[in-house]
C-alpha cells in the first residue's frame, strides 16, 4: 500500500493552483440529462419533531454534535432517455472527502463517505429539483480528529452522479475546495475526486457513511419540494414504463 501524495503535490499535478481555498466553489455541470447546478456542504443540528404525548429533546447543538449535509440542486431536462417527460429509477450517488488525521500522529488521513439514493421518478420539467446525502454526528465524532470543531473548510471535495436503469449516465457535479472556478475545470474536479478511489494507506472509505434523505430526521421535512425515493424493498431493476 503506498500513500497518497500530498495535497500540494496533487494540486500541482492537476495544474491547480494550491493558494488559500475557501469552500464556497461548487462545479456546474452543463452537460447530460440531469444537470447538477449546485452543490453544498453544510451542517445542521438535528431538527426536533414534536409529538403530541411525549416529550422530545435533543443534545445541544454546534460544536461537534451537527450533520454534515451535502445539499445538491440539479434540474431535469427533457430527453429521449425520458419517457413521457420522466426518468424512471433514477439512482443519485455521492461521495464526500473528509480531511481528517491520525489520532496522535497527527498524520494526514483522508475519509471518503459514499451513499445513494434511489428514485422512484423524476419529472423532466427543466425546473430545479432538490436532493439531500447526510452524513450523521458520530460518524464524523469517529472519523474527524478529535478536540476540533466541526466546520465547511474541513472537507476537500464531493461528488453527485446521476444513473438511468443500466447505470445508464445521466448527469455528473463536482465540489472541491476553493479552486474549481469556471466550468473548463470540471476534469481537474474529476480527477481529483477520483484519486481518492484508489488503495492509499492513507484513505479510509466508508461505503454508506453518506445517508440517504429518508433515512435521516429530515425524512419528512418539506416532502412535497423533493423528487418520489423507492421503497427499501423495491425490485431489482426498478419500475418499468407505463405502455403507449
Amino acid at each position: 500500500m503506498k500513500r497518497i501524495v500530498s495535497m500540494i503535490c496533487l494540486l500541482a499535478l492537476l495544474g491547480i493552483p494550491a493558494g488559500a481555498a475557501t469552500p464556497t466553489a461548487a462545479k456546474r455541470n452543463k452537460g447530460g440529462e440531469i444537470v447538477v447546478s449546485d452543490l453544498r456542504i453544510r451542517f445542521y443540528d438535528t431538527p426536533i419533531i414534536q409529538y403530541s404525548n411525549i416529550n422530545t429533546t435533543s443534545k445541544s447543538g454546534g460544536g461537534r454534535n451537527r450533520w454534515a449535509m451535502l445539499e445538491i440542486s440539479y434540474i431535469p431536462l427533457p430527453s429521449q432517455l425520458a419517457s413521457g417527460n420522466w426518468y424512471d429509477d433514477v439512482t443519485m450517488e455521492g461521495t464526500v472527502v473528509l480531511n481528517s488525521e491520525v489520532k496522535g500522529k497527527g498524520d494526514t488521513l483522508y475519509i471518503v463517505f459514499s451513499g445513494q439514493t434511489r428514485f422512484f421518478t423524476i419529472q423532466a420539467d427543466g425546473q430545479t429539483h432538490f436532493a439531500m446525502l447526510l452524513i450523521p454526528p458520530k460518524l464524523m465524532d469517529r472519523y474527524f480528529v478529535a478536540n476540533k470543531n466541526f466546520a465547511e473548510s474541513m472537507f476537500l471535495a464531493a461528488s453527485i452522479e446521476f444513473y438511468g436503469p443500466g447505470r445508464t449516465p445521466l448527469g455528473e457535479g463536482y465540489w472541491v475546495n476553493g479552486f474549481i472556478k469556471k466550468e473548463s475545470d470540471v476534469a481537474k474536479a474529476r480527477a481529483f475526486v477520483q484519486k481518492f478511489s484508489q488503495n492509499y494507506s492513507d484513505v479510509v472509505r466508508l461505503r454508506g457513511g453518506l445517508y440517504s434523505k429518508e433515512k435521516t430526521p429530515w425524512a419528512g421535512s418539506n416532502y412535497d419540494f423533493y423528487d418520489l425515493i423507492y421503497d427499501d424493498v423495491a425490485p431489482a431493476g426498478g419500475n418499468q414504463p407505463i405502455a403507449k
